[in-house]
């Protein structure tokens, strides 16, 4: 089974978000602040984290998973929405930003296509070097 690790400081929103994991099958991990997600995230297969908490906000969480692990798909999600927020994350690594409200398409295919790039293997050194020698 999938896990998903869920982190916001709001207990409502968390678990809210929990009941739409389980409903896909996935297995939701809980976690109220940044520090306790990092606790969590060698049993996760994906991250849906929200960018504003006290203390380690989403981006720094995004950056402490990056110094840890630089495979496991981080999704953020926030209601303070502007595009350089949006460039920030990407550009840190995260899988997909999402603005609130969303809909619930939105997070369960963001989930599912976060899970596909956590569960494609990695490029060999052979196939990367053929894909660079045509990319020229």
């Amino acid at each position: 089974m999938n896990c998903v690790l869920l982190v916001d400081d709001d207990r409502m929103i968390l678990q809210l978000l929990a009941k739409i994991v389980s409903s896909r099958g996935w297995e939701p991990i809980l976690a109220r602040s940044g520090r306790q997600a990092l606790s969590s995230i060698d049993r996760a297969d994906v991250v849906v984290t929200d960018f504003s908490m006290p203390g380690m906000d989403g981006l720094e969480l995004l950056v402490a998973i990056r110094e840890r692990d630089d495979a496991l798909p981080v999704i953020l999600v926030t209601g303070h929405c502007s595009e350089h927020l949006f460039e920030l994350a990407l550009h840190a690594g995260a899988h997909r930003c999402l603005a609130k409200p969303f809909a619930l398409a939105e997070l369960t295919d963001a989930i599912v296509s976060a899970l596909a790039v956590a569960r494609a293997p990695a490029p060999t050194a052979p196939a990367l070097l053929r894909r660079w020698a045509r990319e020229g």
